[in-house]
């Protein structure tokens, strides 16, 4: 479990899950890689998965009534979102 240290670590996984939890979490995990410009989930669709960002960054847009996007956040490494 190469990434058991640096969850534990994080407020998320840290403060909340106990080190059992964690080890059955991290024994779940799949690692899956999206190339640049990826789309992982679109507006409206309800996600089933917690996204851990490994390596790179992630953007979170919204589109309006107008069909305007906007960029709402970047997240980066080891960021971690409920989704």
């Amino acid at each position: 479990m190469p990434y058991f240290s640096v969850l534990k670590q994080t407020v998320f996984f840290g403060n909340i899950f106990s080190d059992d939890e964690r080890s059955f979490i991290l024994d779940n995990l799949q690692q899956i890689n999206y190339s640049a410009d990826s789309i992982v989930f679109s507006q409206g669709e309800i996600p089933s998965y917690l996204y851990i960002i490994i390596d790179g960054t992630v953007e979170l847009i919204q589109s309006d009534v107008q069909g305007k996007f906007n960029s709402l956040q970047k997240m980066s490494t080891f960021v971690c979102g409920l989704t």
